[in-house]
């Protein structure tokens, strides 16, 4: 899989994103405290002057922010996670909200098509653990339905389609749209168009998982562009299967887990 994260489950991390992940759960924190935490929590062998350094240098490029004599994730940074952040915002600003938001994961992945296996191994891991899996998909659009079969085995695909349940919820509501969610729905997908969204991209919501996806806007306009087509019998799909599975373009993915925002979203 070609990304600049190896794994979900667990995630062996550097030692910044490792100080995101405890101040993700637990703040304002002292460096002394940080540091005690890493070594506990993670059980890895590093030194309190690289924790130090590290902290510095979130601080610097404006991801950390001091309060008091302890550091915090600063508002401005998790401002940048998602139309959905101000959700998140707010639970974090408050003192009198139980804390259940667990370590944030930022993931870039050069193929789109490996963002789609991604998400397909995260319900294969859910359940393979014994647990029940819905996925809510915050959409653009509906999704194309041959993408997911160019990525994987049909077969396959549908053992996974018939032990989770799937929503899709699209903002918009084109003839394409309207085609694509005939094929889901007659695979038993709740599908809603014209819906009001929490995204102007993608944001995928499986269990507490919470994936907020951002494509470049050169992407964005090529997805609407062939999702513009009046009569389906004109739509591109070869343009379509270039653009997921051969064009490199880079989609930022921030996972994070959150049971009260995931019901929110679902």
């Amino acid at each position: 899989m070609d990304m600049k994260h190896d794994a979900l489950f667990p995630v062996s991390s550097s030692t910044k994103e490792q100080i995101i992940a405890v101040l993700s759960g637990e703040w304002p924190l002292s460096a002394r405290k940080v540091y005690t935490r890493l070594l506990k929590k993670h059980n890895i062998s590093l030194t309190y002057q690289a924790v130090h350094k590290a902290l510095r240098e979130l601080t610097e490029s404006s991801i950390l922010e001091r309060e008091g004599t302890g550091y915090r994730l600063a508002e401005a940074w998790i401002a940048h996670l998602g139309n959905f952040s101000q959700k998140m915002k707010d639970e974090y600003d408050s003192v009198h909200v139980a804390r259940e938001t667990r370590a944030l994961h930022r993931f870039v992945f050069t193929k789109h098509s490996d963002f789609v296996r991604f998400h397909l191994d995260l319900a294969r891991k859910l359940l393979e653990s014994g647990k029940q899996v819905k996925m809510t998909f915050h959409m653009r659009h509906v999704i194309y339905p041959f993408l997911l079969l160019a990525v994987e085995e049909h077969g396959k695909f549908k053992e996974l389609l018939g032990k989770s349940e799937w929503v899709i919820l699209s903002k918009n509501a084109t003839a394409m749209d309207e085609w694509c969610a005939k094929y889901w729905r007659r695979l038993g997908v709740k599908v809603t168009l014209g819906a009001d969204v929490a995204t102007n991209s993608i944001l995928i919501v499986t269990n507490d998982y919470i994936t907020d996806a951002r494509l470049p806007k050169k992407a964005l306009g090529a997805w609407d562009k062939l999702f513009e087509s009046v009569n389906v019998k004109n739509f591109d799909a070869n343009r379509m299967n270039e653009i997921i599975l051969e064009q490199k373009f880079e989609t930022v993915a921030t996972v994070f887990r959150d049971r009260k925002i995931a019901d929110m979203l679902a």
